[in-house]
């Protein structure tokens, strides 16, 4: 059994993920202007449907703030200040002020209840910026303390936003909280990009009257035309968080569709151009790995390894930018919370490695990049227990895949014509199988493989655009080859109040084992139409996949052979009513057929309400309702098989205090119930947060998932007459899965902190009935009896000490210890898996063969201007 695989679940549930994700597609998601009260454990719903994450719409309209009414003439000068966040250098005094804030939450178009006051200036190296936040009550102004890019801190913030190519689309942002964190993002169509990093200098200070934010953005930073006289787009954000109130200099609207569009001008940016951007990021690593098996002593081992390589980053003009990693390391990352699959689908894992992180807004047009393929476990790495003959055992068999180099090219001309490729080779793996006499054996499991994608994105006035999109697989020798050709476009109408979007892909694969032809190419078609502005939005669309549409050797597609139309509905409040600071809530309605043959699947309503009050209480609800019998197609895994899924669906709901306070919790819980086969389910899971003081959080979250009468697919009864149909078995099953995590970070400063992660999750299956899945989608009688109950248990903890020791360069110290381990008939006590309880199971799982890792990294940036001035 694969047990690290992902559980789709029902068919209720797919329409809600799907809803959902369709939603997120059109909303509004720069997280940093969009901080959410919650944290990433909360139901998804309430950070999509913030009216900070999703300005649905206001009726209000603000008599000020166009583009072309807020501007700020750009002041050049010959000295550049000193950034020590005291404003007292020569060049501030006389540049010209800007102020005049006004909020966006929780009252939208109201002056800001505290002054402040923002001064730019720029030379030929880097712009500058100076802002005095006035405060009535200075020793209020909250200050916790964070390590780079640690969003939504219990802290003051102020942040400057810019459009460099002036096309109401892409922007950069940069973001200082009153305790020094430095946060940056980029924002583009596809919405933000917390994960991009720059060098820029920046310095806070607490006044008697309010605190200071200083600002060094160089150029090498930043990406501009060549051209003797510009504009850019710019914007100002104020976070007072005490008050939990947002305000800009630039009157932002959430009514009004997007963000960048909505900057004010900085004018006459004179005789600046691009520097040359070069750099170099080496590191080097050690690492000792130990492995324990106390019941096979002879299994255990210490590895030590050094380890050498290094980023680059090169300018090749003004406008683009190679980055290339040489022989990366990724060993210090976050293990994967792995999960007990029983569904037909891949589990979609976060990816966490920096250079598959940063700047890949261009790569995820179309959805069609999921980088943790690229290096991660073979392709046929399960395949080498299933192919050992009696007396043979696994001597090694790696879990992931060596990548030798990646390469991204990327950047925008000064006609908006953005252009990207990509480019990552990774090595051919073997695994070693010894026999009873000593002999070797050597089985493939990964040939070597080249991963290449190209992106042309055009940007069009009204904020549309239109954008080509290819990936590409190779593999040596026989292995499989794959490439998907895409497009995807967006046009806004000139109020930005409608916009019509969509896609057309076509995946082709060569495999020589894969039909007589050794070819099979696919497509995939969406349209979308609505209403995009306003407190009232709507959506229409259809989707379809068809039978033969693969991405997934590059790309990631739960399933293909599907049909789905449908209409979304929501609606939003922005200005407080009574005791509510926001109101919003939605419909789905679904439709869903397979697409070959064309089969009726299900319909389905999926809906949503929630709502923040004005002491920042977050409660909601989410429901789905399946009116009528539906059919599952995929759950069986068999071709032309169905199961009959009856009327049912699920409530569930959320429920978020105020992170202000020191003490705050989150829950999160759902019911399902379907009436066919009396299927009931209960998820809940409850996450206190303690903030014993700026430098020390504690969070805890635990969670238990109940499923004591599921029906689900079991096994197949495999039968060698070609007259003779297999048998799909369908399991009658009592399934409890239980998650605890524990997190907590010290911070010495904002560039030094302990961090540490641990997480037990375990899950329990286990049969009482089995039943044979008849041709017209009932569940009759067998006399299948196979015993395949199981328990698994994924226990990880990551401990690690960081110092940003310099601008770009950081010291590390990682500790991991990862267990993984299932029960099952095959087990040596397998008698106990029934019986014992999670106390039990968890002294158990600490007994169980574990790897811990030991680990330092050290990792330095060299800047070649910084270099050329000291040289």
């Amino acid at each position: 059994m694969n047990f690290h695989q992902a559980n789709k679940g029902n068919l209720w549930q797919l329409m809600l993920s799907f809803s959902l994700c369709l939603y997120c597609g059109t909303s509004f998601s720069t997280s940093a202007i969009a901080a959410n009260n919650g944290q990433d454990k909360s139901n998804q719903e309430k950070k999509i449907f913030s009216k900070n994450h999703t300005p649905e719409s206001n009726t209000l309209k603000l008599s000020a703030g166009t583009k072309a009414s807020k501007a700020i003439p750009a002041k050049k000068i010959d000295n550049a200040p000193k950034i020590d966040g005291k404003l007292d250098d020569a060049v501030w005094q006389n540049a010209a002020i800007v102020s005049e804030f006004t909020t966006f939450e929780p009252n939208v178009g109201n002056p800001a209840s505290q002054k402040t006051e923002v001064k730019i200036a720029y030379d030929n190296e880097a712009i500058y910026i100076g802002a005095y936040m006035h405060d009535t009550a200075p020793d209020s102004i909250l200050q916790q303390l964070g390590l780079r890019d640690s969003w939504n801190l219990n802290a003051d913030m102020f942040a400057i936003f810019l459009d460099t190519y002036d096309d109401d689309i892409n922007s950069f942002g940069f973001f200082v909280t009153a305790s020094g964190v430095q946060n940056d993002l980029r924002e583009s169509a596809n919405g933000e990009d917390g994960s991009w990093d720059a060098v820029w200098a920046s310095k806070v200070q607490i006044v008697d009257d309010g605190w200071i934010a200083e600002f060094a953005i160089p150029y090498s930073a930043l990406r501009f035309p060549k051209q003797e006289v510009q504009n850019w787009g710019v914007g100002f954000m104020r976070n007072l968080r005490r008050l939990r109130e947002r305000s800009t200099w630039q009157n932002f609207d959430p009514a009004e569709a997007g963000f960048v569009n909505q900057f004010g001008t900085l004018e006459g940016l004179t005789g600046i151009t691009p520097p040359l951007r070069l750099s170099f990021s080496p590191y080097i690593s050690t690492y000792y790995q130990t492995y324990r098996d106390k019941d096979y002593p002879e299994d255990n081992s210490n590895t030590k390894a050094i380890r050498g390589g290094m980023d680059i980053k090169y300018g090749i003009n003004e406008s683009f930018t190679l980055d290339m990693t040489l022989i990366p390391d990724f060993g210090q990352v976050q293990s994967d919370d792995e999960i007990l699959n029983l569904g037909p689908f891949e589990v979609r894992y976060n990816e966490r490695r920096p250079f598959f992180m940063e700047g890949t807004e261009l790569f995820n047009k179309g959805n069609l990049f999921y980088s943790r393929r690229v290096g991660s476990r073979p392709s046929y790495y399960w395949d080498v227990e299933d192919s050992l003959e009696d007396g043979e055992e696994i001597v090694s068999n790696p879990a992931e895949t060596q990548m030798f180099n990646a390469t991204k090219i990327s950047g925008r001309t000064k006609d908006n014509l953005g252009i990207g490729f990509f480019n990552a080779v990774t090595g051919e793996m073997n695994a070693e199988i010894k026999n009873a006499e000593g002999e070797t054996r050597i089985m493939q499991t990964e040939p070597l493989a080249n991963y290449n994608i190209l992106v042309f994105d055009q940007a069009l006035k009204n904020r549309s655009y239109v954008s080509l999109i290819n990936t590409n697989v190779m593999r040596a020798g026989k292995g499989r080859d794959a490439n998907v050709t895409g497009t995807e476009f967006r046009l806004n109408n000139k109020k930005n109040t409608y916009a019509l979007e969509g896609g057309l892909n076509v995946s082709q694969i060569w495999e020589e084992d894969l039909n007589d032809k050794g070819y099979e190419s696919g497509y995939a078609l969406g349209l979308n139409w609505g209403k995009t502005s306003g407190n009232f939005r709507y959506f229409l669309f259809t989707n379809i996949e068809n039978d033969t549409y693969n991405p997934n050797d590059l790309g990631f597609l739960y399933n293909n052979n599907e049909w789905t139309s449908g209409v979304r509905l929501r609606y939003s409040t922005f200005n407080p009513i009574g005791i509510f600071n926001e109101l919003f809530g939605g419909i789905n309605l679904n439709y869903s057929r397979l697409y070959k043959p064309s089969e009726y699947q299900n319909v389905g309503v999926v809906g949503w309400f929630g709502t923040t009050f004005t002491n920042f209480l977050n409660l909601g609800f989410n429901y789905s309702y399946r009116p009528t019998i539906g059919y599952d197609f995929f759950e069986p895994r068999e071709d032309g098989r169905f199961h009959r899924v009856s009327r049912g669906g699920h409530i569930g709901g959320w429920m978020s205090s105020d992170y202000r306070k020191k003490v705050a919790l989150d829950v999160n819980w759902s019911y399902e119930s379907e009436g066919l086969y009396n299927v009931r389910g209960f998820d809940l899971w409850i996450g206190p947060r303690i903030r014993f003081s700026d430098r020390l959080l504690v969070i805890y979250g635990i969670g238990k998932v109940s499923n004591p009468n599921e029906i689900g697919y079991a096994s197949i009864v495999e039968h060698d007459e070609d007259d003779v149909d297999n048998e799909v078995i369908y399991g009658r099953r009592n399934r409890s899965s239980y998650n605890n995590t524990l997190e907590f970070q010290y911070l010495f400063s904002s560039k030094m902190a302990i961090n540490f992660r641990a997480r037990h999750y375990w899950s329990r299956v286990t049969y009482d009935k089995f039943h044979l899945l008849e041709d017209d989608g009932y569940l009759g009688t067998t006399t299948f009896n196979d015993d395949l109950d199981v328990s698994y248990n994924a226990f990880t903890l990551n401990l690690g000490y960081t110092w940003q020791f310099a601008p770009g360069s950081e010291m590390s110290i990682v500790w991991k210890n990862d267990i993984y381990h299932s029960l099952d008939s095959d087990s040596d006590n397998y008698a106990n898996l029934t019986s014992e309880n999670y106390f039990d199971n968890f002294s158990r799982t600490m007994q169980s063969p574990q790897t811990n890792n030991f680990s330092l990294k050290v990792l330095y940036f060299l800047d070649y201007q910084r270099l050329r001035n000291v040289f």
